[in-house]
């Protein structure tokens, strides 16, 4: 199967939004005293790029879903939810288990808890933007009314 432009793109937007994240996750790591380590880094990019892969396999699930039937398309969708999750709880439980295991220090778990956040904090604020990113080439807006349409959506007689 052929991945979608529109799911690369999408993609792409939620692994700029999760590098600003996590640039900004280390920045506090830093200023906080003996906060950051190497650990902190290294468990916060796996998670990022972890979330990362969720949208991607989300998007690649919505692509093949729209071609089925409303009904096999439901359940095609809550089971890829349902092993989306799994991924991730898998991924957390196992760094976890290795951070005990090592007995490393606690903070680096706790680095890889904001990244759960950064698709939804991304898809929030690119949809914040979307209407400027739309109505700059152009010079329209949302709430303008289409060319050739009057007010009670008739079409204007010439």
């Amino acid at each position: 199967m052929r991945v979608d432009p529109v799911v690369k793109k999408q993609t792409l937007v939620i692994a700029a939004g999760a590098a600003v994240m996590t640039a900004v996750e280390q920045a506090v790591f830093l200023l906080i005293p003996g906060g950051w380590c190497l650990g902190v880094l290294v468990s916060n990019l796996i998670m990022a790029c972890v979330m990362v892969l969720h949208f991607f396999l989300l998007g690649l699930t919505v692509q093949s879903a729209v071609l089925l039937e409303p009904d096999e398309a439901k359940k095609k969708m809550k089971f890829s939810q349902s092993m989306r999750l799994l991924m991730v709880v898998a991924v957390l439980a196992a760094a976890s288990a290795l951070v005990i295991g090592l007995k490393w220090e606690y903070k680096i778990i706790y680095a890889m808890l904001p990244p759960l956040l950064y698709n939804r904090i991304t898809v929030f604020v690119y949809g914040l933007t979307a209407s400027r990113r739309n109505t700059a080439g152009d010079g329209s807006s949302a709430g303008q009314e289409r060319e050739g349409k009057e007010d009670d959506g008739n079409e204007k007689e010439s």
